[in-house]
């Protein structure tokens, strides 16, 4: 494998040595001059998107060396082969990836040899990254056959029949590109059960990104687990709190503990899509906010609150959902600034409403009140936007798990 030239010793290959942010991988047509021409030589090129620091994994000036050594004993040649280059036996241009190469799907070989740790000596191309179209997953997410899922942002799971189509799951780069394992696509499409499915994602295949930056890279090549960051772990945090206070309180808090509790199938937002984004907001409201048990909630107040009348609004009208559920917060569980602890839900909340106003002048205004909330920025789009309301989610069951278990 082709070491950084001129770079200290990092945590992780890809990590910058100026910033510790991943670096950004790619391959560019390198120029090499000589008297009678321009050659250009396909060159792997590492970038930092955050610092603006930049690299070749190959030393340009080694590389010309290199290249006019080559053409004085070879001087019919018209391209140097990168292995020369490399000094390795095997030519990544050229190198065979048999038989995980047999389905016709596109990929550039130099992702393999070039992206750490992904290069063995045996069964070359394995670990190869073949990338698809993003579309695909509305695709699937489409077809009554078929089921999406995201346990986080970036990794998915599509399902037929209950069973994953692929068993080490597809996953999400920084560039919204899915891509899996070369390897994987050959062990399991090869079999004319599965001629539907590989026909699909061959519709889908595109060029390299070359990015594999994703919960993958952190967990099967860094061998550091990360754990679920979308609605995946909300419902996992949403239920661990409620059997405590289930336990402590003796009554049940939600009528839903899990997405597939709801009466309409939830689908995970796949890009940035409005639609898809905001009929999420509409089901995620009903499985955490409209699924609050306020008629137990209420009778619990009403008998141990010393001061009652707070549960009502204006015209004696009893307070609903989140308004009792804020009270709760504060009065029972005591956790202070109950408001800003709970405000994540009120966005949500507010969100789902706004589903029913997108082509409406006073969209853009009520939207952007809900980006204040959330700490975002008027130019981010509906996923990050989206992204940052189930973070504010996710820190709020954290919250109040640690107030309820102490």
């Amino acid at each position: 494998m082709p070491k950084i030239e001129n770079q200290p010793q990092t945590k992780n290959p890809l990590q910058c040595h100026n910033c510790w942010e991943y670096w950004f991988f790619s391959i560019v047509n390198f120029p090499v001059r000589t008297k009678e021409k321009i050659w250009f030589i396909r060159l792997p090129r590492i970038q930092c998107k955050k610092c603006n620091s930049n690299s070749y994994l190959i030393d340009p000036d080694e590389l010309r060396e290199k290249w006019a050594k080559y053409l004085k004993n070879n001087p019919q040649e018209t391209q140097i082969p990168i292995n020369y280059i490399l000094e390795s036996s095997i030519d990544p241009e050229i190198a065979d990836f048999s038989p995980y190469s047999s389905l016709w799907f596109k990929f550039d070989k130099f992702d393999y040899f070039f992206i750490p740790w992904l290069a063995r000596q045996w069964n070359i191309g394995y670990l190869t990254p073949v990338f698809f179209d993003i579309e695909v997953l509305n695709n699937f997410n489409h077809s009554s056959d078929y089921k999406v899922t995201l346990t986080s942002f970036s990794r998915v799971h599509i399902y037929k029949n209950n069973e994953a189509i692929l068993t080490h799951w597809f996953w999400v780069n920084r560039n919204w590109r899915l891509f899996c394992w070369l390897w994987d696509i050959y062990d399991e499409l090869r079999w004319p059960e599965n001629d539907k499915i590989l026909k699909i994602l061959l519709a889908y295949n595109i060029e390299s990104d070359h990015d594999i930056v994703s919960d993958y890279y952190f967990n099967e090549i860094e061998a550091c687990w990360t754990e679920s960051d979308n609605e995946w772990k909300i419902f996992e945090l949403k239920n661990n709190f409620e059997i405590l206070f289930s336990k402590k309180f003796w009554f049940d808090l939600s009528r839903v503990n899990t997405l597939d509790d709801l009466k309409i199938p939830y689908k995970h937002p796949i890009w940035n899509d409005r639609w898809q984004i905001f009929d999420a907001y509409l089901k995620l409201n009903s499985a955490i906010v409209e699924s609050i048990n306020t008629n137990d909630l209420f009778s619990y107040l009403e008998q141990n609150l010393n001061d009652t009348t707070i549960l009502f609004g204006k015209n004696w009208i009893r307070k609903q959902w989140l308004k009792l559920f804020e009270i709760f917060i504060s009065n029972i569980l005591h956790i202070e600034s109950a408001t800003n602890v709970i405000s994540a839900l009120f966005v949500l909340n507010d969100l789902r409403q706004l589903q029913w106003h997108l082509s409406q002048s006073s969209f853009d205004e009520k939207y952007l009140k809900c980006k204040e909330r959330l700490w975002t920025i008027d130019e981010s789009t509906d996923i990050q936007v989206f992204q940052s309301l189930i973070r504010a989610i996710l820190g709020f069951y954290n919250q109040i798990f640690d107030s309820i278990k102490d």
